[in-house]
């Protein structure tokens, strides 16, 4: 099985990614709309955008925010070019769900409709 990642070129991350043979995708609850602002309003470039969030070192040096419900790290297959986005396809290496005992492995996961007021933050 593998997955496909959509990064726009304008971000850093998208830069980042390129060097990369792994990248890591998080699952968030919904009620933390937060992170998800936070990772998607902010550049890279100029925050260090995990400093005081709670992480632990993944698979392949990769940094796991601990409240998502659930990550995996995707060793880069390949890559489309869609314009002003590009697709990393992934192939699975790693993956983690919350436990079933955990409170937070039944809370709803946040959709691109809860995401869609987030302002994409792109270096000037």
């Amino acid at each position: 099985m593998r997955f496909a990642v959509w990064l726009s070129k304008a971000n850093h991350t998208y830069r980042v990614a390129l060097a990369a043979r792994t990248l890591t995708v998080h699952l968030l609850p919904r009620n933390r709309h937060d992170l998800a602002t936070r990772f998607g309003s902010l550049c890279s470039a100029e925050t260090d955008k995990f400093d005081g969030l709670a992480w632990r070192a993944g698979p392949e040096g990769a940094l796991v925010l601990t409240d998502a419900l659930a990550w995996f790290t995707g060793r880069v297959h390949d890559r489309y070019d869609g314009g002003d986005h590009v697709a990393f396809v992934l192939d699975p290496i790693a993956a983690h769900t919350k436990a079933a005992a955990d409170d937070q492995s039944h809370q709803p996961a946040l959709t691109l409709h809860d995401a869609g007021d987030i302002t994409a933050g792109h270096p000037a």
